[in-house]
């Protein structure tokens, strides 16, 4: 049975991988005490979360951090969270549907790399019509953090998005293979 305490925990471990660049949740644990948790006054926020969510908590801290990491627990929203949980809920779905617009794999590697400091994907996320999901799976792939960083005024100018994909990434791992598949596929690799 998940706890307030659970929650709070995961909580604190969100907060600073989303915050702090040299923190990463899947490599460093906190352990925060029992008697902190038992002593903050929104303790009962942390177990509503419990109740109201159960095993998708997690999903409901991290959407909500994804969309600003300094979003104090009681102004969490349902919205992120409903969001998230569509996408998914369809992952690998939405992932061939990226994939359907692109015909060859040439155009696939030309909107994820860079050319004049610009990276079609990035531009698509920015303008709402790509969800930053697709592109953390693409990063899982094909490493494009890595890549986009040796592009000094891209890296400059895309500092912020290039963090966020790194630090939003590592909750895709699960769907990375059946997503390379989908590339394999179809374009013969």
């Amino acid at each position: 049975m998940i706890t307030g305490f659970d929650v709070y925990k995961f909580y604190i471990r969100a907060k600073l991988h989303f915050k702090k660049n040299d923190f990463d949740m899947s490599k460093t644990h906190v352990k925060p005490s029992v008697s902190t948790f038992e002593n903050r006054n929104d303790r009962s926020v942390f177990d509503k979360i419990a109740k109201q969510k159960r095993k998708k908590y997690n999903m409901y801290i991290i959407s909500n951090l994804l969309e600003d990491p300094n979003r104090y627990i009681r102004d969490f929203t349902n919205s992120s969270f409903i969001r998230m949980e569509r996408i998914t809920s369809n992952l690998t779905y939405f992932f061939g549907d990226f994939l359907s617009k692109y015909e060859t794999k040439e155009d696939l590697i030309n909107a994820i790399t860079t050319e004049n400091s610009n990276v079609k994907i990035i531009n698509q996320f920015k303008e709402g019509s790509l969800d930053i999901e697709i592109i953390c799976i693409l990063n899982n792939i094909f490493k494009l953090t890595d890549k986009w960083k040796e592009d000094e005024i891209f890296s400059f100018v895309y500092e912020k998005e290039i963090n966020i994909i790194e630090k939003y990434s590592i909750f895709f791992t699960d769907y990375t293979s059946d997503c390379k598949k989908k590339i394999i596929n179809k374009y013969d690799l």
